[in-house]
């Protein structure tokens, strides 16, 4: 799996506490049978940015919202590697810096006080540049593109 050799312990611990804070607040309340899927709250985001490689080697790890109190229709965002790219060098001279694709891992708390998550994951086509992964408004999970793609 790609996300074998990335530690989300600090990422869930953090999710437990703040769910421990819920249940305290609305203590009493009876868990219904299967897990509610719909956060709450977000608590804990990270981009990952992969290679274009097999192996899908992760090449940017973006925490900006490692610890974070998000609700419906806040807008995050981030930087990616390709960024840093020059326009007057050879990309095959930077292809440490070229994304394969995106990974959002999401943290957070339904209304029953659990911690949930979700992986959110799309994928460049290398080959059309002109390309966009998402069109505004596309939903995937908890996750609505919001546009912007620079």
């Amino acid at each position: 799996s790609v996300l074998e050799g990335v530690d989300f312990s600090k990422e869930k611990e953090h999710a437990k506490l703040l769910a421990a804070k819920h249940e305290q607040v609305e203590g009493g309340r009876t868990l219904q049978a299967g897990l509610d899927t719909t956060p709450i709250t977000v608590t804990s985001v990270t981009f990952l940015e992969a290679d274009s490689t097999p192996q899908l080697n992760i090449i940017n790890q973006d925490s900006t919202y490692f610890d974070t109190s998000s609700s419906d229709g806040d807008l995050l965002s981030y930087t990616s590697i390709s960024a840093s790219l020059d326009v007057a060098r050879p990309l095959t001279d930077q292809v440490d810096s070229v994304p394969g694709g995106v990974m959002m891992v999401l943290f957070g708390i339904n209304g029953d006080g659990e911690v949930i998550q979700n992986t959110v994951a799309w994928a460049y086509n290398l080959d059309n540049c002109e390309e966009v992964p998402l069109e505004e408004g596309d939903g995937v999970g908890w996750v609505t593109a919001g546009g912007g793609w620079e």
